[in-house]
């Protein structure tokens, strides 16, 4: 609660608030980890044949090693310092979304304004949610949401 405490208008109630799951939001990008230690894996196969390291210059060299530093495990740090700094929070009056690692932002949806959602499960009690603008005018996810049948809930009660 006191996280929103700036971000309320006068007489708005909380609702429900939430985050992603740490493991689920950090690992959600997997494959760009797999695919990096497979053209890895090619990549030193070819040069153990074809010796073309031994060609390049060395700025490429550390190029490509910070490419692949960053494919396996730094998006990984990145996604897992983000998950730091995302917050969900559903008022009587608006959808509130506070992310962003280095510059925080406050993505703000009236909940009258709500129209479309599509939920997709990544598992029985954990799934992301997409909602949509009933003016067509953007749409917000909800990452990694555990037990997303609480806000969905939430959100019937005010549809009605």
């Amino acid at each position: 609660m006191r996280r929103w405490r700036d971000h309320l208008q006068e007489g708005e109630t909380l609702c429900w608030e939430g985050r992603p799951a740490p493991r689920a939001f950090t690992y959600r990008q997997w494959r760009w980890s797999a695919a990096t230690l497979l053209l890895a894996a090619v990549g030193l196969g070819a040069s153990a044949t074809l010796r073309w390291p031994l060609t390049l210059h060395p700025v490429i060299l550390a190029c490509l090693g910070l490419l692949f530093v960053w494919g396996t495990v730094g998006h990984l740090i990145y996604s897992r310092l983000a998950w730091e700094k995302e917050f969900y929070a559903l008022t009587d009056r608006r959808l509130l979304v506070k992310s962003g690692l280095f510059q925080h932002r406050i993505t703000v949806f009236d909940r009258l304004s709500l129209c479309g959602m599509r939920l997709r499960y990544l598992a029985p009690s954990l799934c992301t949610v997409s909602l949509q603008r009933r003016d067509g005018s953007g749409s917000i996810k909800l990452i990694c949401l555990e037990h997303p049948e609480l806000l969905l809930e939430k959100l019937a009660v005010a549809g009605k």
